[in-house]
C-alpha cells in the first residue's frame, strides 16, 4: 500500500520524520492549500483516506480539514485514479502578515503509520515576495 500526496500532483508521501520543511507563500487574508492526500495501492486500486493529525497548530491561523475526492493520472504505473482523500488548508488570522510554523501527521488508515509534514508558510504581499 502507498500512501499517496497531492499538491498539484499525486505523489508517493516522504517516510516519517525524513520531511524536510516544505515552504508554502500565501497572501493575507488568502487560504492555501497544504495537500491533499490519499491511499493508492500498488495495483492501482484505492482505500480509505487517510487521517490527518495536527501535530503543531499555526499561531496565527487556522488548519481547515475537508474529505474531496482526487482524481489524477500522476501515479507511477496506474492510469486515472479516483480516490476518496483529505484535503488540509492554511487560512491566516485577519490581518496577520509574517511567518506561521504548522505540522501535520498524514496516518495510513490501515498500518496506522504516520508521515510527519512540516509547514513554513510565508503569509507576505506581492511586493515582499521572493
Amino acid at each position: 500500500m502507498r500512501l499517496a500526496f497531492a499538491l498539484a500532483a499525486l505523489v508517493v508521501a516522504s517516510p516519517a520524520g525524513a520531511a524536510a520543511p516544505q515552504v508554502i507563500s500565501t497572501d493575507p487574508g488568502k487560504d492555501v492549500r497544504l495537500g491533499v492526500f490519499a491511499v493508492v495501492h500498488k495495483d492501482c486500486s484505492t482505500g480509505a483516506a487517510p487521517e490527518i493529525r495536527i501535530a503543531r497548530p499555526p499561531s496565527h491561523g487556522v488548519m481547515l480539514l475537508q474529505s474531496v475526492t482526487l482524481s489524477t493520472k500522476h501515479v507511477d504505473n496506474c492510469p486515472v485514479v479516483t480516490a476518496p482523500a483529505r484535503q488540509i488548508t492554511y487560512r491566516p488570522a485577519a490581518g496577520f502578515i509574517g511567518q506561521d510554523n504548522v505540522a501535520f501527521d498524514v496516518v495510513d488508515p490501515v498500518t496506522k503509520q504516520a508521515d510527519l509534514h512540516p509547514v513554513m508558510i510565508a503569509v507576505q504581499t506581492m511586493q515582499l515576495k521572493p
